[in-house]
């Protein structure tokens, strides 16, 4: 497995897992994961509200990944946190 951090922003990073099954990219917004990317699901955010900050950081990461930050699928802080290990 290989882990890549990337700074997006001020208060955000993304996290890049390559493994034999595929990319896994999670998005955190402050120290919190979510939101991502993953072959199996897709593109993803949290269920959990935060912020209107982090709400904010959500959308502008996923309207840059060219999606509509209404309509990609929502997942539990669980499966999220599941996806970093």
């Amino acid at each position: 497995m290989n882990l890549q951090i990337k700074q997006v922003g001020p208060n955000r990073t993304e996290l890049l897992i390559k493994s034999p099954s595929g990319e896994t990219r999670i998005f955190f917004s402050y120290e919190t994961a979510v939101a991502g990317y993953s072959a199996d699901v897709g593109y993803f955010r949290t269920a959990t509200y935060h912020s209107v900050t982090t709400s904010k950081h959500i959308g502008q990461w996923l309207r840059a990944e060219g999606q509509n930050p209404k309509t990609v699928a929502e997942l539990t802080e669980e499966k999220i946190q599941a996806m970093v290990g």
